[in-house]
């Protein structure tokens, strides 16, 4: 079998979308994270069940659809209560920061009461926790002080701390609240409880009046944390003091570990005007609090707890354009990130106006940064740095959208952002980002994909991506490990809010150098095309309706176009500069000790150190261009500065001047977005250009043609079902004559590998946007839902039939699978062979297998379909829900249900749109009077005349294509996808266990996307459609398709022998009856390249049928049977790729001689449009309702020259028009005149 000797690879910007829903409703979240470093989010929803709160985690999971899976902690409580509702009112979590284990500590209310459990010490992954989670309820029982009334909990603080054990100690607080006196107090008031885990949890009152602190709910914020010099760690508690009416803030002990007496208060200094505070850890188990202000982030380190100490300024605000960035913080956070050799601190906060900020120190002795906001309308945050990939993660909730995850690339120090997305069972419901989407093929020497293939991807830098539909992480130290599938591709999605993605590599074991991609290739050379502001003000873009604008606004000056153009020059010279993979360019530099390790005095020193700038502040790209574009409105100016051979990209707003350098691929593509934005050319627009955008009214266009030619077909052929059984005897009458023309075949010395190897001339077959749909329809398939359900039924004249061919079976075997072994060896050295030897090596044995046992074994087929198959264009019209298709083709075609024919018509519209149009410039049917024709047309003889009438009146232009070369292009194209979908079905229903029912919606699709597979044979009908071989194609594409549809039906499943024996024979008997024609038409026309692609092709389909036999494992056992599937799933792929093939065939010999004539349905009509009547472009009589008639209708059903004449008018006038706006034809003069002969058409 083939051999992987190269890998092939291509990326776009472009939109993409994945089944899922995100996490909405505002909930409070809290995160930690596994051992491995993947997020976990803890948060209360609202539920419409029995329980109005629930508690769920939701895990940050590889390898699964969405990224993430979700997890019901606390509905087990429930059984603890009488099953009766409960409610999660509070819940905190912590984590050891030796073992990683988590605790958790949930209140629930019950009955107006509140109750409090725990689970501990759990393992930091929660896929392997006990279900139902471990909860150890903590009932009151406080001998020090009791609440009156009720329980009700104001608060719950959580905190594991470091011991000389890895187990550590759990720091746990409860504050209760209750209401002594509505009278005295108008407002709740609040008891602080600790609990003690020294041998069973129980609840003590840490202090009792007057000592306590007089709390008022609402109206305080607590953390916790230990003092250095302590033996047990505490709270901080900031509050109002209402005796003496100011703020005040207290740290006070756990407990005293000393004796029995209560733990002793230490009154803090606060800052006028705090609004909030944190606790951060240290490495030795000390904390430090952090205070803010309106303008300025204060520090207590630990060992200046006592009251003898003011805090430390960190921290003052000095940038005019957030100068009340820290105004009205509620919720601050604080880390400390400790390495033997570094030190980075992490605060972040949200203002009173929802801006997140962010300002950190990132090493020893270099100083806090200036405070800047990264995003906006922020509602809640945590944040972590990963243990895996050393990003730091943020998870947010943003406004009323969905959670979302956020992490600063390590090594670029780009940001990147995603929605925390979970599974759903919507199937409408689906997400839609900018994305980098790659495709990879895994390839042989002659291009053709190898399945099944073993390859290893890493990332210059962490990033997050689906892969085959699957999420993962992967960087450099981070590989991932994938197999191809049955096409040897896999596909790779980076979401994407920059123009820059990050670069990956590619490996295959054994195969020699590894592939590095960069997936924004294509935009880096598209930017490299701009030369001037003329270039600039020449570019046009297409938005998704097809309209078109020029990229920039009509106010924009041709002085600023040309500053634009020219640092757009600059900035890809120096991309050319910087490190290809795309790592960051950075300086050395040294850095030593630690915060926690350094003493008491250099600590104060530390966190003093932040000081004036002097207006210029320095700044990592990633949070250089989020602020950037965040106070855009206030940028005075922006250019290029380079210092010390370093380049900045700088930004001037008022006096202060902001920088960061463009030390990576990712930061000059940054740049470049500020560019744009300078010339007022928004994100939106930047990627109509620069990336792809699916212009869905050509697609649709081609969709509904392809989808006409389709049904009509369909309906001809049930039609037909009672004269079947007469024509299949009319074509054996012949059959030996056909099969003594096979000793006199022409030869051609092209080996069938040197044709596959044309298919990578073909510009955009491996584009991910050509293979967008396919890719979907592939990762989507198990999740197809519909209402279909046939009404075929057992009958005894069913198995009357059924018995004859199991008779038929018990004569035939030994031949079939002869043969069929025979095909087997021949597919395998196919590419080494020429045509004519594929088929030679096999000629005799195929010869004598239809004169013995082909025809009774075709008829008895007829019978089964005759009795079955006449409903099956219910099936085809049937509604289908499929995830992301289903929503986006309601989006497309104007809100039309997606049905099981649009499936695949969508499927091979949008490949065939986009390759038609790079190759011609154009969409293979334009919107106008005869791409109307074509998808209303009623009848499939009406089709045939439309294309012939077109074709005589074509237009003298030599570069345009009559119709029915753009049929054949388009079919030989849609042959693809379709046969990677038969072969993907085929391998799924293989894969399905003994004894397991078939997933019957596969059935379904399958016999959908048989019409896709056969479309060269439909439209091949248009041309020769007198000529014997003709017909008879016509006639076994027919039962082709109606044996697909009984085979897709449940009730046949159940039919003893007919899976298992009879399916595969008759495909063996249909498929070598198949070849007769094909052979045929070759002995005629064998001048072009074209005619012996199509040949081959045929070849590989009909081998892939003959040796259907060895793929059953009733016949041959499952071991042989699955050898047998792979070769047929090979055959299957070989059709798609020669068809893609005979599509560049046609393409480059239509355009090598484009001044050909037209002429009617005769031979030099076909010979000089190059159409290929075989199993590529042949294929039907094409007559109306199973008539004995050819594709040319009686006279009185034709358009007569004049009408043809308009009908061309009327598409000129069409093209003519301009191109602003919907196209409307102009209803006057002649032109109008021509919807007459429309209307007569389409009725």
């Amino acid at each position: 079998m083939a051999i992987p000797t190269q890998i092939l690879a291509e990326s776009e910007l472009m939109k993409n979308q994945i089944h899922a829903d995100g996490l909405s409703s505002n909930p409070t979240v809290e995160t930690l994270q596994t051992s491995d470093g993947a997020a976990l989010v803890f948060y209360v929803r609202p539920d419409p069940g029995p329980d109005p709160g629930t508690l769920f985690l939701i895990q940050e999971v590889a390898n699964s659809p969405t990224g993430w899976s979700e997890k019901d902690l606390s509905s087990s409580l429930r059984a603890l209560h009488g099953n009766a509702p409960i409610a999660v009112t509070h819940f905190a979590v912590s984590q050891n920061q030796e073992t990683a284990r988590i605790d958790i500590a949930v209140v629930i209310r019950y009955a107006n009461t509140d109750y409090l459990y725990m689970a501990l010490k759990q393992p930091s992954n929660p896929s392997t926790w006990p279900n139902p989670v471990p909860w150890i309820p903590i009932p009151f029982d406080a001998t020090n002080g009791s609440p009156s009334g009720a329980i009700q909990v104001a608060a719950v603080y959580l905190m594991r701390m470091p011991s000389p054990t890895d187990e550590g100690y759990l720091n746990c607080f409860v504050d209760l609240s209750f209401w002594p006196s509505a009278e005295e107090h108008p407002v709740a008031t609040v008891d602080r409880y600790y609990i003690r885990m020294d041998k069973a949890p129980h609840w003590v009152r840490q202090k009792q009046p007057p000592d306590e602190l007089k709390l008022v709910f609402g109206t305080y914020t607590s953390c916790l944390g230990r003092r250095a010099g302590d033996l047990v760690a505490g709270i901080y508690t900031k509050y109002y003091d209402y005796d003496v009416g100011i703020p005040r803030l207290a740290y006070i002990p756990a407990y005293n570990p000393s004796g029995d007496s209560p733990p002793t208060t230490i009154s803090l200094y606060l800052p006028e005007n705090a609004t909030a505070i944190a606790s951060a850890m240290n490495a030795d188990g000390t904390t430090d609090l952090w205070i803010i202000t309106p303008d300025v982030l204060w520090a207590y380190i630990s060992s200046e707890q006592t009251g003898e100490y003011d805090p430390a300024v960190v921290v003052q605000t000095q940038l005019s354009t957030n100068g009340d960035i820290f105004q009205g913080t509620q919720f601050l956070s604080v880390s400390y990130i400790e390495t033997e050799n570094d030190f980075t601190a992490e605060c972040w906060g949200v203002n009173s106006n929802g801006d997140l900020f962010r300002t950190r120190c990132p090493g020893y002795y270099q100083g806090w940064t200036q405070p800047v906001a990264l995003l906006s309308d922020v509602f809640h945050f945590r944040f972590f740095q990963s243990m895996l990939t050393s990003s730091v993660v943020l998870l947010a909730q943003v406004g009323d959208d969905p959670l979302i995850q956020m992490a600063q690339n390590a090594v670029t120090t780009t940001w990147t952002q995603r929605t925390v997305l979970l599974e759903t069972t919507d199937v409408y419901q689906m997400n839609e980002y900018n994305s980098f989407t790659t495709h990879i093929e895994i390839a042989d020497s002659n291009g053709n994909g190898v399945p099944n293939t073993s390859i290893m991807l890493t990332a210059v830098s962490p990033v997050s991506v689906y892969i085959n539909h699957a999420y993962h992480i992967m960087g450099p130290d981070i590989p991932v490990f994938v197999t191809t599938d049955p096409t040897g591709t896999v596909t790779v999605i980076e979401e994407t809010q920059t123009l820059s993605g990050v670069n990956f590599q590619v490996e295959v074991p054994g195969l020699g150098p590894l592939k590095q991609v960069d997936p924004q290739s294509n935009v880096s050379d598209r930017l490299s095309t701009i030369k001037s502001g003329d270039d600039l003000m020449d570019v046009t873009i297409t938005a998704a309706d097809g309209s078109k604008s020029p990229l920039l606004p009509k106010t924009v000056a041709k002085s600023d176009a040309d500053q634009a153009a020219d640092l757009l020059q600059i900035l890809m010279f120096l991309k050319k500069r910087l490190p290809s993979d795309g790592s960051r360019q950075v300086q050395e530099q040294t850095s030593t000790g630690g915060f926690a390790k350094r003493t008491t005095e250099e600590r104060r020193k530390f966190a003093r150190s932040q000081e004036s700038t002097g207006g210029i502040f320095e700044m990592l790209w990633g949070d250089f261009h989020r602020f950037l574009h965040k106070v855009w409105k206030y940028v005075d100016d922006i250019y290029l500065k380079t210092v010390d051979g370093v380049v900045r990209f700088v930004a001037k707003i008022g006096e202060e001047i902001y920088s960061a350098v463009l030390d990576s691929v990712a930061a000059v593509l940054g740049a470049v977005e500020f560019v744009f934005k300078n010339i007022e050319v928004d994100f939106d627009d930047l990627m109509k250009w620069l990336g792809f955008i699916f212009n869905w009214p050509d697609i649709v266009c081609t969709h509904n043609v392809v989808k006409n030619v389709l049904r009509q077909y369909g309906l001809k052929a049930v039609d037909a079902i009672n004269d079947l059984e007469t024509d299949i005897q009319n074509e054996f009458n012949d059959i030996e004559d056909r099969i003594k023309q096979w000793a006199s075949l022409p030869s051609k010395g092209t080996t069938i590998g040197s044709f596959q190897q044309q298919q990578s001339d073909i510009k955009g077959a491996k584009s991910p946007q050509s293979n967008w749909a396919l890719f979907h329809t592939k990762s989507n398939m198990d999740s197809v839902q519909t209402s279909y359900e046939p009404d075929a039924k057992w009958s005894e004249q069913l198995q009357k039939a059924i018995d004859a061919l199991l008779q038929e079976w018990d004569s035939a075997k030994d031949g079939v699978e002869n043969l069929a072994t025979e095909a087997v060896d021949l597919v395998k050295e196919a590419s080494t062979l020429t045509p004519t030897e594929f088929f030679e090596k096999l000629s005799a044995d195929l010869a004598n297998f239809l004169l013995n046992f082909a025809e009774a074994g075709m008829l008895g087929l007829v019978k089964v379909i005759e009795i079955l198959a006449e409903n099956a264009m219910d099936l085809l019209d049937a509604p289908i829900s499929i995830p992301v298709l289903s929503s986006m083709y309601r989006k497309i075609s104007g809100g039309n249900e997606l049905s099981f024919l649009d499936l695949i018509c969508l499927v091979i519209a949008i490949p065939s749109t986009v390759i038609y149009k790079l190759a011609n410039n154009a969409p293979p049917f334009p919107a106008g009077p005869t791409t109307q024709l074509l998808s209303n047309a009623v009848g499939l003889h009406v089709i045939s005349q439309i294309v012939r009438q077109n074709d005589n009146f074509t237009k003298s232009d030599p570069q345009t294509r009559d119709l029915l070369e753009r049929l054949t292009i388009v079919a030989n194209i849609a042959a693809t996808p379709a046969s990677i979908l038969i072969g993907i079905i085929t391998a799924e229903k293989f894969a399905t266990p003994d004894g397991v029912p078939q997933n019957k919606n596969l059935g379904y699709v399958n016999t959908a996307v048989y019409l896709g597979y056969i479309l060269p044979d439909i439209v091949g009908g248009f041309s020769y459609s007198n000529e014997w071989y003709t017909i008879m194609n016509d006639k076994i594409t027919a039962c082709s398709f109606l044996k697909t549809f009984v085979d897709g039906l449940p009730l046949m499943a159940d039919v003893p022998g007919w899976k298992g024996y009879i399916s595969p024979l008759t495909d063996s008997y249909m498929n070598c009856t198949w070849i007769v024609p094909a052979v045929g038409y070759l002995w005629e026309h064998n001048d072009k390249g074209s005619d012996w692609t199509g040949f081959v092709a045929n070849m590989f389909f009909d081998y892939g049928g003959v040796l259907s036999v060895l793929a059953s494992k009733d016949i041959v056992g499952a071991e042989a049977a699955a050898v047998g599937t792979g070769v047929a799933i090979a055959c299957s792929i070989g059709y798609g790729v020669m068809s893609f093939v005979t599509a560049g065939q046609v393409e480059k010999e239509n355009y090598a001689n484009p001044q050909h004539q037209r002429n009617g349905g005769d031979s030099q009509h076909a010979d000089e449009g190059n159409q290929l009547p075989t199993k590529e472009d042949q294929g039907l009589t094409a007559d109306d309702g199973g008539n004995d008639r050819s594709a040319n209708p009686p006279d009185e059903e034709r358009l007569g020259n004049a009408e043809a004449q308009l009908l061309l008018e009327a598409e000129i006038a069409w093209e003519e028009q301009p191109v602003a706006g919907k196209p409307v034809v102009r209803r006057s003069g002649w032109v109008q005149s021509v919807f007459p002969v429309v209307s007569q058409l389409v009725s």
